[in-house]
């Protein structure tokens, strides 16, 4: 099941924060590489393709891996602007990262993360 942008503000409560290009020599093995890289250069490319770079990231132990650090705070991007937005994620309530597969990129995927409650654009407000 995917769930779309919209979906993730209206029914889960989480906001946009961040998008991050990740290398894929940052989470995926040499086998994993070169399986999205014949994805990203097959000619035709397969019909919905981006589900089967998905299926490859998803069930990669480097990428949960990953995600673990990103959480934990001992992965930040090298970029201020983007390590400043992750900085303001209190990655203890809920979170998520959603990810685009652009066409004919094999190196990065882009991964947008969501959060709720302690980020800079959100502002809670106690109704007693």
């Amino acid at each position: 099941m995917s769930i779309q942008q919209p979906e993730l503000e209206s029914r889960f409560g989480l906001t946009e924060i961040v998008m991050l290009r990740l290398p894929l020599v940052d989470w995926a093995t040499a086998v994993e590489i070169a399986a999205i890289t014949q994805i990203a250069k097959a000619d035709p490319r397969p019909e919905q393709w981006w589900t089967m770079k998905d299926h490859i990231l998803r069930n990669s132990r480097g990428f949960h891996a990953w995600l673990r650090c990103l959480a934990d705070g001992s992965w930040r991007p090298r970029d201020e602007y983007s390590s400043e937005k992750l900085g303001g994620i209190d990655f203890r309530l809920p979170w998520c990262a959603r990810t685009r597969w652009s066409a004919g990129n094999f190196q990065n995927v882009d991964i947008f993360v969501h959060a709720t409650g302690g980020t800079d654009n959100i502002r809670w407000e106690s109704i007693q």
